[in-house]
């Protein structure tokens, strides 16, 4: 067996080679994201190099069918990743139809439901049905959410390598090795996209990586809290940046009857770049509480408050999303349509 030190530098190393192939893949089919007056970038930029931790995630999922059989479920649960993978690549061809979009969301997540059900509480019992209703709204959510906030360089990436750290670390104290893996390994293949990924960007991580990580996250989530190893609300606090920002955001626009499903710049993180701070800046700060979060996170399970710090964290973090909108909401900003 390779030994644990040296296979993360494997798979780092492993990401940067195909992320680089990748990128030069995308640019000679001229699979190339072009700014609009929507966009946050200013250039031509090749998209779709989400595929390449895609690809790894692909390897590590084989293995753990061959090394881990007893979670046999689970690994067949996040195989649905790569239908989501492959949508993507699609739409980032070729853009496609919300309802087909949509439509694949809710049966990959159905998917993922099915196999895991069984975790989830007493199989039989009341409960377990309004979960699995809950969860598959959470999937959707996930997958939506995740695209929704890849919208300037680095943040996605640098987003899903922090939660995957924190998350694979506690994992590991846990005893769940099997996930554990899959998180701290698949957060190396990340930090290999990031390399190109980071401001300013060379490639995009594109609709193939965004949606795929979204689902990936979600599915863990459900499990590591069926399993005992990670509460649910552990992985709510490591993604409060995502979720809040998406969720107000989304909120904000249904209370204004907005076009849903039409490109705007109205998230946080975009309206601090139309107001002048650079992609760098911007993600480096939600890279900077996103830390903070996961040692919150960390204590919280220490002292045994996991509850009371979930509670905090959302109560701070939406205090400081409504003063933030209010702030960078300037009659210069762009609308949402």
């Amino acid at each position: 067996m390779i030994p644990f030190l040296i296979f993360p530098g494997i798979v780092f190393l492993l990401s940067i080679f195909l992320t680089k192939r990748i990128r030069e893949l995308t640019i000679s089919k001229g699979v190339l994201d072009l700014p609009n007056e929507r966009s946050s970038h200013s250039i031509p930029t090749p998209r779709g190099g989400g595929m390449a931790f895609v690809l790894i995630f692909a390897f590590l999922l084989s293995y753990s069918l061959l090394a881990f059989q007893e979670d046999f479920n689970i690994w067949i649960a996040l195989s649905g990743s790569f239908v989501l993978a492959l949508l993507g690549w699609m739409d980032d061809i070729e853009p496609l139809g919300v309802k087909v979009r949509l439509a694949v969301h809710s049966l990959v997540a159905l998917w993922a439901i099915f196999w895991v059900k069984d975790s989830l509480t007493d199989p039989d019992s009341l409960a377990t049905a309004f979960a699995c209703v809950f969860f598959v709204f959470w999937i959707m959510w996930m997958i939506n959410l995740y695209n929704f906030m890849d919208g300037i360089d680095g943040v996605a990436g640098s987003e899903a390598l922090v939660v995957l750290f924190f998350g694979g670390f506690i994992l590991l104290a846990g005893g769940d090795v099997p996930l554990a893996l899959l998180c701290l390994t698949l957060a190396c293949a990340v930090g290999g996209f990031l390399v190109f990924n980071w401001p300013p960007a060379k490639i995009f991580m594109g609709d193939s990586g965004s949606c795929f990580l979204g689902y990936v996250l979600a599915v863990m989530a459900i499990v590591s809290n069926g399993r005992g190893t990670m509460p649910f609300a552990g992985w709510l606090i490591l993604l409060a940046v995502f979720i809040v920002d998406a969720t107000l955001t989304l909120v904000r626009r249904v209370l204004r009857t907005e076009e849903l499903f039409k490109a705007h710049r109205s998230h946080i993180y975009q309206k601090a770049v139309i107001r002048g701070y650079s992609h760098k800046t911007v993600t480096l700060w939600i890279t900077r509480i996103n830390v903070c979060l996961g040692m919150v996170l960390l204590i919280a399970l220490w002292q045994d408050m996991i509850i009371p710090a979930f509670m905090g964290v959302y109560l701070v973090m939406i205090i400081a999303w409504l003063a933030l909108d209010r702030k960078l909401s300037p009659q210069e900003a762009l609308s949402d349509d």
